[in-house]
């Protein structure tokens, strides 16, 4: 869409691949009749929302501190967090939205053990030889979506490849030896509290 003239912010861009991703994404699949969704919205008519349990709120220092930590270790050349940082890695400000404190710290201790399938990024290599990495969007049988770390998004015809690979590995480093265990505690408490709005 960038590409054929659609103007967007970074930050509006940010906010349609969080949409595109969630609702059309990999393993995203639509009802297939009416039928079924009429009864997916009768059995979601009655249903009252899980809550997200409550976090303790962060004071000004300790939230002060988390962003120090989350600078000083360069998260932002993966991660995007206030409207700043990187797409190639997953969004930090629903962190708590659609993770637990344990997968918080999971993911921070030892990230090589899972990696989601959202989160897998694609390396594609063009037959005039150029190479383009970014986070698998969306793919069918003959185009692949993706968006690279600066946020562009981009499309691609599978015919038009030399080389299509889904990178199953995680490059994210382990903290569990760069942080000290108070840094990591209040730093997970701190991702935690981002559930789509500031934790203040």
């Amino acid at each position: 869409m960038i590409s054929r003239g659609a103007k967007a912010t970074p930050d509006e861009q940010e906010q349609i691949v969080r949409y595109l991703t969630a609702n059309f994404g990999i393993g995203r699949r639509a009802p297939k009749n009416a039928a079924s969704k009429e009864q997916s919205a009768k059995s979601g008519a009655g249903s009252v929302p899980a809550k997200m349990p409550l976090v303790p709120a962060l004071d000004d220092s300790q939230i002060a501190r988390a962003k120090q930590l989350i600078q000083s270790n360069d998260c932002l050349s993966c991660h995007r967090l206030d409207g700043r940082g990187s797409f190639a890695g997953p969004y930090l400000g629903d962190a708590g939205a659609n993770n637990s404190a344990k997968q918080i710290r999971a993911s921070l201790v030892s990230p090589s053990e899972e990696l989601a399938r959202q989160n897998r990024s694609v390396r594609l290599v063009t037959h005039d030889g150029n190479t383009v990495v970014g986070k698998l969007l969306n793919q069918d049988g003959f185009t692949v979506q993706l968006i690279d770390a600066p946020g562009h998004l981009l499309s691609f015809r599978k015919a038009d490849l030399s080389e299509f690979t889904i990178v199953t590995a995680n490059s994210m480093p382990s903290y569990a030896n760069r942080l000290t265990p108070q840094d990591l505690a209040l730093l997970v408490k701190y991702l935690e509290a981002l559930r789509g709005t500031s934790p203040q």
